[in-house]
């Protein structure tokens, strides 16, 4: 790919001469044939030593003599990186799939190997179903959508348009509903609705997404889920939120829009939590979190607040064990 198309099609200013470039890489591993790109200026020394043929970058002083310049690398990566995926879509049904004929296909849809439809679902036009995926009865996926291998889908999940599942990620399952009986036993309580996903949400590998009892679990548009990640039942989370591996929400949980959850973040259940929120890693959420606020820690609290106690706290431990070192 010429580098005037790729200055182009980023609205950048190319540098150094028009070449030819073959693929993409990183400042390190990126070879003669490269572009490259510098994120940020703390890589400098590695841009200064790249063996790229030509590199994307805020800064004249790098290696390359061919550059595209750039105001924020970071802003345009996902558009450059998308010039050079290999992602070819594919069209046709394979002879060992299972569709009943009630189920409505799009055009130009894609159904791979051992897959399985329900009656009366719904798959939109361009979907790419891979080997093995599971939907269920009344299932809605919504037109450009990828479900990887060994999704499974339940009866009457929903699912909007552009969405990717990615393997053996699981929607609308039971949600974990048990209530003891006189006798202490624990009697499985129906969940009756569904799951319910907007456009644009893409959901990592092994995660589970229960299915509401009484009301729907809602994802909202642009959302993003990494894997491994429990969603309980009944919770509504809002749009443009990214959640970290291994985060756990429970049931009945509210969640605003534009959150950034780190790994292993999780809330207890019926909480609110508010817009633009950023939780650091491993943050236990245990009560409602205001809007506009970065927290950390167990019980997760404003992050600088967090940061005091952790200081004071590995202070005095220091003090007790300098006085326990001096009597012994």
């Amino acid at each position: 790919m010429k580098l005037s198309t790729i200055a182009t099609l980023i609205d950048g200013e190319l540098i150094g001469g028009d070449v030819e470039v073959e693929g993409i890489s990183s400042l390190l591993s990126a070879n003669a044939t490269d572009l490259t790109i510098l994120l940020e200026k703390r890589f400098q020394d590695q841009a200064k030593q790249t063996k790229a043929l030509a590199i994307i970058s805020a800064d004249r002083e790098v290696a390359p003599a061919h550059i595209i310049l750039v105001s924020h690398p970071r802003k345009i990566l996902a558009k450059l990186l998308s010039l050079f995926d290999p992602f070819v879509a594919q069209k046709g049904l394979h002879p060992s799939a299972v569709i009943d004929p009630s189920v409505t296909l799009g055009e130009d849809v894609w159904v791979d190997a051992f897959v399985s439809v329900g009656a009366n679902s719904v798959i939109g036009s361009t979907c790419q179903i891979h080997a093995g995926v599971r939907i269920g009865r009344n299932v809605t996926i919504g037109s450009g959508s990828i479900l990887y291998p060994n999704v499974v889908l339940y009866d009457n999940t929903v699912m909007g348009e552009r969405g990717i599942l990615h393997a053996g990620c699981v929607l609308g399952a039971d949600g974990f509903g048990f209530e003891p009986d006189a006798e202490g036993r624990f009697i499985k309580v129906p969940q009756l609705a569904r799951v319910v996903l907007g456009d644009d949400v893409e959901v990592g590998a092994n995660t589970c997404i229960d299915r509401g009892s009484l009301q729907d679990t809602v994802i909202g548009d642009g959302t993003k889920l990494d894997n491994l990640i429990q969603v309980g039942h009944n919770t509504s989370i809002g749009k443009h939120n990214v959640f970290s591996a291994a985060c756990a929400i429970g049931g009945s949980t509210t969640i605003g829009d534009h959150n950034m959850w780190g790994g292993q973040t999780a809330t207890a259940g019926h909480l609110t939590v508010g817009s633009h929120v950023t939780a650091m890693g491993r943050s236990g959420i245990t009560k409602d979190i205001p809007e506009g606020i970065t927290i950390q820690g167990f019980p997760a609290q404003n992050y600088k607040t967090e940061w005091k106690e952790q200081a004071i706290l590995r202070k005095w431990a220091k003090q007790q064990l300098k006085k326990e070192i001096k009597h012994e």
